[in-house]
């Protein structure tokens, strides 16, 4: 099997495949309102700042992006995974949000990354109580989610050869890992 990665585009099949990108279990959670559900209207979407570990010497402000798609509310982190750095002005574009200082994409409702990045987005659990918007947020956040890794089949014996280098090879070799080539 032979792929071409060109133009800064690794060219491979692209995996849907749910991964956990759920923040570290073991912090503490914060349960934050981030406002009315009602403010939302189909299709927006909004970079939130939040307060983590309030009241306590750690207190800080993050951001996070909530939106509201096909129905339901998603809250995602708001720090570019390739740069470490909060995103200035993200946008939503259909179901994907891009972060246009170096045009990484992320799926709205779980992070993982569509273009030239190999980390996704930290997902958050938010839902809807008494009309208010409630997220779960760990009291520290983590910087990105790692997609599932999978095994090596000892038995598979198939070479698989990608031509291209920088982010078009590596988004190439990504995507096969994820689409289960080993």
């Amino acid at each position: 099997l032979m792929l071409l990665g060109a133009l800064g585009v690794g060219l491979a099949l692209h995996s849907h495949q749910k991964t956990d990108c759920e923040g570290p279990s073991k912090f503490k959670i914060d349960k934050i309102n981030i406002g009315k559900a009602s403010d939302y209207q189909e299709g927006d979407f909004r970079k939130v700042k939040v307060v983590l570990n309030e009241g306590t010497e750690n207190q800080r402000e993050e951001y996070v992006l909530v939106s509201k798609f096909k129905g339901h509310f998603y809250c995602l982190g708001a720090k570019n995974p390739t740069t470490g750095i909060v995103e200035e002005s993200p946008m939503l574009y259909r179901d994907t949000i891009v972060f246009p200082s170096d045009v990484t994409s992320y799926s709205v409702s779980t992070g993982l990354p569509e273009m030239h990045s190999l980390d996704g987005l930290p997902t958050f659990g938010i839902k809807e109580e008494s009309g208010n918007l409630i997220v779960d947020i760990p009291a520290v956040l983590p910087k990105a989610a790692m997609p599932n890794m999978v095994s090596r089949n000892p038995y598979d014996n198939r070479k698989i050869v990608i031509i291209g280098a920088g982010i078009a090879g590596i988004s190439c070799a990504e995507s096969l890992r994820q689409c289960g080539y080993k």
